[in-house]
């Protein structure tokens, strides 16, 4: 499976609403890092073939934000794993 990652959330989801087909798969996770008051938040969007992303270092102030663009954008919270690697 091809990934492809973007730095700029806007250009994300533009491509990743040019896909409305029902198996589709949007989500979004936040995820502890390393600096403190800091989150990974990271948005996938599972084509059939490939997997478009976006990922940022989000604090408590900003993270709200960005989460009410992406559930806008039809995203939904969740847990992103790789096949076989539930810990």
């Amino acid at each position: 499976m091809k990934e492809f990652w973007y730095d700029d959330i806007d250009r994300y989801l533009k491509l990743a609403d040019a896909y409305d087909n029902p198996k589709t798969v949007k989500m979004y996770e936040l995820v502890n890092s390393s600096e403190p008051g800091k989150k990974l938040l990271r948005a996938v969007t599972y084509l059939r073939t490939a997997l478009v992303g976006w990922q940022k270092l989000v604090t408590q102030d900003t993270k709200d934000d960005f989460i009410v663009k992406l559930e806008s954008h039809g995203h939904s919270l969740g847990v992103i794993l790789e096949v076989g690697r539930f810990e």
